[in-house]
């Protein structure tokens, strides 16, 4: 299991060197809720970041004008959608309950994302 990690997270930290934190406050810093809190939980859910490295990201996107609402779906879904782990939860849970766990963590994030909304009052 090891090598399949360290290949994924190798490739992810490529290709997040390559896209500065200002190109991701872009596209999800937009003036439309709706389509942050989209783009946001899709990068998310395809990326694969420690926690160490999440939230200081998290931090420096909400320093740039990023809404709480997009962080908590963007921070939520990274945590617990694995896109790039999809190969890895296979191979050990199935494909069924691999898809299952994905969509429930997607359907989570979502809603974790709405209730930060509405505590911020970013949604009202």
């Amino acid at each position: 299991m090891l090598p399949m990690l360290l290949v994924t997270l190798i490739l992810v930290s490529v290709v997040l060197f390559f896209l500065p934190d200002e190109v991701i406050a872009k596209y999800l810093g937009t003036s439309d809720l709706l389509i942050g809190v989209a783009a946001a939980a899709l990068i998310g859910s395809v990326s694969l970041l420690p926690g160490f490295i999440t939230f200081p990201l998290s931090g420096l996107l909400i320093e740039q004008g990023v809404s709480y609402t997009v962080i908590g779906a963007f921070t939520t879904s990274l945590m617990m959608v694995g896109i790039v782990t999809f190969p890895i939860e296979r191979k050990y849970f199935g494909t069924k309950m691999t898809v299952v766990r994905n969509i429930a963590a997607f359907i989570t994030a979502l809603a974790v994302s709405m209730a930060i909304g509405l505590v911020y009052r970013e949604l009202l």
